[in-house]
């Protein structure tokens, strides 16, 4: 039916026709130039662009091939739709033609002519990428990610555009109308449709997220499959009708009826794969408003608090083995019936069992319903063993987040990085509590009440059994039983736990008490040699950076560790209504993203050389040892200092970037808890109101650019709207932080000057010390307040809470201020 021969005789000629081309040589010869400048300009330590594009190694291959890819395909397609006029116009396959083929061989020749061009020219391509890789730049070598953007980038594309060229080119027969036809699709889909439908329809998969990590690959490489098949078995079929509807001899009746048959199979396998594809995101969205209309029917229920947690986790390949022994207890004023837990709906419990018999359980999607033998009674204690066994379902994540925001890009420039909320492979595991990786103690979210939460703290320990040469870390002080088992208990209690296991090198040193250590995986050690002169003084700086962050705030670190944590690009959070916290920061860890990538300031090899450059110019003395120090306090106070360093411009959301690894969390969030019924948000506005002494105002040419300010936009939103309004409207949701901070921060600066300025912080402080780790009723220190400084809050927080009132100036005779000013003089 086909034959190798004649395939391989039209390939040829197609080819040496295609390199005879002063079109392609064009097009390949200035393809090859620009990128080997762009190359230069981009990647090499030479080069000035911003360390996110080139700190991660699979960043080079990535840019290159789209770039190349966006170009080729609007190329070959110019080429493929020259099938017909080129041939009748030129007779350059005369010699073809006269021969006995099938249409088959005439158009698989063509095909594979084609694509083998192309396809040395993304090599070569490829091949200058990889020399860029090896020896000028600061990111080590990795192969795979070569081979895996020609297969799920290149082929893909080449193969769709190729067939799809073809069957316009035999269906419309006019090259020109053919090619403009063509141009006008490829310019829809990669400026519109692109993005549009789950990028369904991207064909160049300029928009599929496709960074590759060092730590776990791809992020959904399930998903990525399941795209590029689509187009890959699109072209196929297309090339198939070709064959069929080609004006030439056919030759072979069997090749007819048989590329019939194959041009169907493939055809409806690319629409049932885009109907699984997206099937299965439609899933993740039934399933999380199913969970919420689940929650909001349970979130008034009174329910058990926990005290304590321990945990047994096995970790075996892409499955976790669990039992959670949870010790509860009653701290409402009624008697609990039943306890409420949550559960990640990818986890399946085995058994519940009480110290007496097993526990009669109820499981519907993430929510975990035990009936106890007796009633809790107000005050008591109960204990109880889940036993569990999964996976983790992501799509069970940040249920707070609405559908418009999860699917927005997260990229920059061209570097489309998937957003992954955890990781449980063979390799490397990901656990935050958002997760749900063990049984929580009540409803953790309600659409009908987004404000209602409550934060306990608890006595965790946790022990894990993994793989003998993977590390594992989590909260509190480890001890290891034996190779690939791992005990943690912490001496403090803690709001929640996590879980990470994989291939980490540490680097630890001890400063005050305090155990700071950096994980990072093996080979990711760029920064050592911008760091080699400080090792003796790096304790001394560590401490006068803490002691000026915790001068500002008027807190201190209360944990015995500190641990930077190197976790995967794919890795991503969201900031939340009710804590200024995200998931990138835990109970004594912070989450940096691969190679620090994100973070401006991490870029030390062109910080260094602009402070060389500035001191050359202003004729300065400064050691090698002073330089390293100034970067690293740099790095360390704009990074994880809630941005008292360098201003940033780019805001992507209302949440500041500058908060997402900001240490502040763990002097506050996960240390303390203001619990009001009356006004749930108290919290988060205290929160918010500490968090912004360490916060530099935005400087005045940055108004240029930002226009106006988030207090500005909030201002003109409260004047017609209450705090609760804007918290419970979906359509405010863009402003709800800045809500937050904007009136906590008009509240306790009210309160402030009722009692002045610093006996209030002191009493701030006080009770926040007397109660680390412990949940404080706001009742309590309204009590407090109005024992002490005769000061009733009640109205005024009501008030704050309810109305549309808004702090404003008062105005009198200038007169009178300069008589003041006179006599002060």
């Amino acid at each position: 039916m086909f034959s190798p021969y004649n395939i391989w005789t039209v390939a040829r000629y197609e080819i040496k026709t295609l390199f005879r081309s002063w079109f392609f040589r064009i097009f390949a010869g200035l393809s090859l130039f620009l990128l080997f400048w762009f190359n230069f300009g981009f990647f090499s330590t030479i080069g000035e662009s911003p360390w996110m594009y080139k700190g991660i190694s699979s960043s080079v291959p990535y840019i290159n091939l789209l770039f190349l890819n966006v170009v080729q395909a609007s190329i070959a397609a110019f080429l493929a739709s020259d099938l017909l006029k080129r041939d009748k116009k030129l007779d350059t396959t005369e010699v073809i033609y006269m021969r006995s083929m099938t249409n088959g061989d005439y158009v698989f020749g063509k095909t594979l002519g084609i694509f083998l061009v192309f396809m040395l020219l993304n090599g070569l391509v490829l091949l200058i990428a990889a020399i860029f890789n090896l020896f000028f730049s600061e990111t080590a070598f990795v192969f795979a990610p070569y081979v895996y953007y020609i297969l799920f980038v290149s082929i893909p594309t080449l193969i769709y555009i190729v067939g799809f060229s073809f069957l316009l080119m035999v269906l419309i027969k006019n090259q020109a109308v053919t090619f403009i036809a063509l141009v006008g699709y490829i310019a829809l889909t990669l400026f519109f449709l692109s993005k549009k439908f789950y990028h369904i329809f991207d064909y160049m998969a300029y928009y599929v997220p496709l960074l590759y990590s060092d730590f776990v690959g791809f992020g959904h490489i399930d998903q990525i499959i399941i795209q590029r098949s689509i187009y890959l078995l699109l072209g196929v079929s297309f090339i198939f009708i070709t064959i069929v509807l080609l004006k030439r001899l056919p030759q072979s009746k069997l090749l007819t009826h048989s590329s019939y048959i194959i041009a169907a199979i493939c055809l409806f396998s690319a629409i049932g794969l885009g109907a699984s594809y997206i099937s299965d995101i439609k899933s993740g969205q039934r399933l999380r408003k199913q969970m919420v209309s689940l929650n909001n029917e349970l979130i008034e229920q009174r329910n058990v608090s926990p005290v304590k947690y321990r945990l047994d986790v096995a970790h075996k390949g892409d499955v976790i083995e669990g039992s959670a022994k949870i010790v509860v207890k009653n701290k409402t004023d009624e008697v609990v019936k039943s306890y409420i837990f949550s559960l990640n709906p990818g986890l399946k419990v085995i058994d519940v069992k009480a110290p007496v018999q097993d526990i009669p359980f109820n499981r519907n999607m993430q929510i975990l319903t035990l009936e106890p033998i007796q009633p809790l009674p107000p005050g008591e204690l109960d204990s109880l063993t889940i036993f569990y066994k999964g996976t983790i379902n992501e799509e069970a994540c940040y249920l707070d987040i609405d559908e418009e925001e999860r699917q927005k890009l997260n990229i920059e420039f061209v570097l489309n990085m998937d957003k992954r909320y955890s990781f449980l492979t063979p390799d490397y595991v990901l656990l935050t509590p958002e997760t749900m990786w063990y049984p929580r103690v009540g409803i953790l979210y309600s659409s009908e009440h987004p404000e209602l939460h409550r934060q306990d703290f608890i006595d965790f320990s946790l022990n894990v059994e993994t793989q003998k040469d993977l590390a594992v870390l989590s909260q509190g002080e480890c001890e290891k039983i034996s190779d690939g088992k791992f005990k943690f208990f912490s001496p403090n209690k803690l709001p929640s736990i996590s879980l990470l296991i994989g291939d980490y090198q540490q680097r630890s040193i001890m400063v005050d008490s305090v155990n700071y250590s950096l994980f990072t995986l093996k080979d990711h050690n760029y920064f050592e040699s911008y760091f080699d002169e400080i090792g003796d003084t790096l304790s001394t700086v560590i401490h006068d950076l803490r002691q000026d962050y915790e001068r500002l705030i008027n807190l201190s670190y209360e944990y015995p560790h500190l641990s930077l944590i190197e976790v995967p690009i794919q890795f991503y959070s969201y900031p939340r209504i009710w804590t200024i916290a995200e998931e990138m920061v835990q109970p004594e860890f912070v989450f940096i993203p691969e190679n620090a990538v994100l973070m401006p300031d991490a870029d030390f090899r062109r910080i260094t050389r602009w402070t060389k450059r500035r001191i050359e110019r202003s004729n300065q003395v400064i050691t090698p040892k002073e330089s390293q120090t100034q970067m690293f306090q740099r790095f360390v106070t704009s990074s994880f200092m809630s941005g008292t360093g360098m201003f940033r411009f780019r805001r992507d959301d209302d949440q500041p970037s500058d908060t997402k690894y900001s240490l502040f969390p763990n002097y506050f969030t996960f240390v303390t808890y203001f619990n009001s019924e009356r006004w749930p948000i108290f919290n988060i506005a205290l929160e918010s109101y500490i968090n912004e002494r360490a916060k530099e105002e935005m400087p005045s040419f940055a108004r240029n650019f930002m226009g106006l300010t988030d207090e500005e936009k909030v201002n003109l939103v409260l004047a017609e709207n209450s705090l609760i309004d804007v918290l419970t409207d979906p359509d405010h949701r863009d402003i709800m932080h800045s809500a937050v901070r904007t009136k906590g921060k008009y509240l306790f600066t009210f309160l402030q000057s009722k009692i002045g300025m610093e006996r209030f912080n002191d009493f701030l402080n006080t009770t926040i010390q007397k109660n680390k780790f412990e949940v404080i009723d706001v009742h309590d220190v309204s009590d407090n307040l109005l024992q002490n400084f005769k000061l009733d809050i009640d109205p005024y927080v009501e008030e704050w809470y309810t109305t549309t009132t808004l702090p404003g100036y008062l105005v009198g005779d200038v007169r009178w201020y300069k008589i003041l000013d006179e006599n002060r003089t």
